[in-house]
């Protein structure tokens, strides 16, 4: 049986991504969820919110603020912004584009 593809460049996390034969992943429409702002010292940053965050008084709900999410293997943009992917495969917690599904997940599905 041929080895399933993998890149050189790959860091621990991702080539465990692609080996983990539990994760579940889900061709998966994006669409934009709430961001939390924060500020402090005349910085700011934003974060995505999580179901399980008791938004802090320092920060503040941006709703429909995260806007996109990336691929875990080529960092390519999953969004409903113009001219990226406005769909990936999702298990919940990572998103992958479709190519990097097709080129490195599928072929490990039917691994034994």
């Amino acid at each position: 049986m041929a080895t399933p593809p993998k890149e050189e460049w790959w860091t621990p996390q991702q080539f465990a991504l692609v080996e983990d034969r539990s994760r579940q992943w889900c061709l998966t429409s994006f669409q934009p969820s709430d961001a939390l702002a924060f500020e402090s010292d005349g910085q700011s940053a934003v974060r995505k919110r999580e179901a399980d965050d008791d938004v802090a008084s320092a920060a503040h709900v941006v709703p429909d603020g995260w806007d996109h999410e990336h691929c875990a293997l080529c960092w390519e943009k999953i969004s409903l912004i113009p001219d990226t992917d406005h769909s990936g495969y999702s298990d919940g917690r990572d998103w992958l584009c479709a190519v990097c599904y097709e080129k490195f997940i599928k072929p490990r599905t039917n691994r034994p």
